[in-house]
């Protein structure tokens, strides 16, 4: 494993952003590698002591921090690439009905309802285009939440002229009294 970070960029690491990158690399150090290679004490002097001893700690893979794995969920989403780019809804609505049956499922799994439904597709230059709807009514099942995704892909189908290559269906706005029919064992 050490192997394997050993070339990687230090920004791979949790907690160096832009400033801390360039601080490193004032230092010489571009790799985890050479990060590594730096005294606990070397990384104090530069960042402080906290900061110091988390950059030594995490580039060594230590971690202390306590992991809260009951992290609400503000969003569900999914992406997928597309068979080939286009801009034809009769080849991209069918993946978009396969990403609104794969979010809605987890939906379901965590319990959670959802208010906001939003298409995101992503062009052949990498740019990215969404659309989002918050409907009046309730979006309490799948065929709700497939019929307003295809109508926010028609319309950004009808203001796009460039090639799409991924898309994906993102709920949120979650709301666990709105929508869905409680179960029985739910009570």
């Amino acid at each position: 494993m050490e192997s394997f970070l050993k070339n990687k960029n230090i920004r791979e690491i949790s907690g160096i952003g832009p400033k801390s990158e360039k601080k490193l690399n004032n230092l010489g150090v571009k790799t985890i590698g050479q990060l590594k290679e730096l005294s606990k004490s070397d990384l104090i002097i530069a960042f402080g002591q906290l900061k110091g001893e988390q950059i030594y700690n995490f580039s060594r893979g230590q971690d202390t921090r306590e992991i809260n794995p009951n992290r609400e969920k503000k969003q569900i989403s999914r992406l997928i690439t597309l068979k080939k780019d286009t801009l034809k809804f009769d080849e991209i609505i069918e993946s978009i009905d396969f990403l609104c049956e794969r979010v809605f499922n987890e939906s379901l799994n965590i319990k959670k309802n959802f208010k906001t439904i939003s298409i995101i597709l992503i062009d052949v230059k990498n740019n990215a285009v969404s659309k989002s709807l918050t409907p009046l009514d309730e979006v309490n099942s799948l065929e709700k939440l497939k019929e307003v995704s295809a109508q926010l892909l028609r319309d950004v189908l009808k203001e796009s002229m460039i090639l799409f290559k991924r898309v994906g269906v993102r709920i949120s706005n979650f709301d666990n009294d709105y929508g869905y029919q409680k179960k029985l064992f739910d009570f």
